[in-house]
């Protein structure tokens, strides 16, 4: 049967408006049609948050890996997917939680921030503990972060990492890993929960405290594969300092150490 003009024109005027409508979401980047929702059931709330991180940090063919968490389908589930699920957390609605992270994009020009260990010099003696703070400065709307510290195992360990800082404390916050297993190496990573729920200014991150060892010598605290992300979705440009950490054993009484975080 032989469509009528009319009905042609009012197809493909359809297809047009839905091609028009689909274009205002970045689907090519997040194909999960309800974002944040892992168990489906069309609410972003802390069961999602709890399956996020039983699953962060897997890789697809991994037991431990949900596909469901992968929003954006590139076989690992990371920061960028967690903080998904931080921007939607709460919303009841699916398709609001669809369309609020590329509707209406939030301008994140800044300063280029600066990622660090910090302070830059603190003392201790050997055989003893000292503590240094993951430091960032002028970031705006900052909502998660994931990174790594190698450490010297042979004049230092982590052996603990707690939250602490102006304002991160007082925020929603899930946190996704906390390593300090490994001697010498620590893992960390959060996403702060809420659409409103951002940083902008200077903040202390997280506290680390270290376990010196009676050796001398020299040897690093290295930030590595740091990434943190804004409120968009989307890498924030940063420098990145790491410390330099030198345990020193005066002779002839005393026994103090200095250590220098440069």
């Amino acid at each position: 049967m032989k469509k009528s003009p009319v009905l042609l024109t009012f197809i493909i005027t359809f297809a047009l408006l839905m091609q028009q409508s689909f274009s205002l979401l970045d689907v090519s980047k997040f194909t999960n049609k309800c974002l944040g929702d892992i168990n489906q059931d069309k609410i972003i709330d802390i069961q999602d948050a709890d399956l996020m991180k039983l699953t962060y940090d897997s890789n697809r063919g991994e037991k431990s890996y949900n596909p469901h968490a992968d929003f954006d389908n590139n076989g690992v589930v990371d920061i960028n997917d967690a903080s998904v699920v931080g921007r939607n957390y709460g919303k009841t609605q699916c398709h609001l939680a669809t369309n609020s992270l590329t509707s209406s994009p939030i301008s994140t020009t800044s300063a280029t921030p600066l990622f660090m260990i910090g302070p830059l010099f603190t003392f201790a003696s050997p055989n003893s503990t000292f503590q240094t703070n993951f430091l960032v400065f002028d970031v705006q709307n900052f909502v998660g972060a994931d990174f790594n510290l190698t450490s010297n195992s042979s004049l230092a360990t982590v052996n603990y990492a707690t939250f602490q800082g102006t304002h991160l404390f007082f925020k929603p916050t899930l946190v996704l890993a906390n390593d300090t297993s490994t001697p010498g190496e620590f893992h960390f990573a959060f996403v702060i929960l809420g659409e409103n729920e951002t940083l902008t200014g200077s903040y202390s991150l997280l506290q680390t405290i270290y376990n010196t060892t009676a050796n001398a010598g020299n040897g690093n605290l290295d930030i590595h594969g740091d990434v943190l992300v804004d409120v968009n979705i989307n890498p924030i440009p940063h420098t990145t300092q790491d410390g330099f950490l030198s345990v020193i054993i005066f002779t002839g009484g005393g026994g103090g150490g200095r250590i220098a975080l440069m």
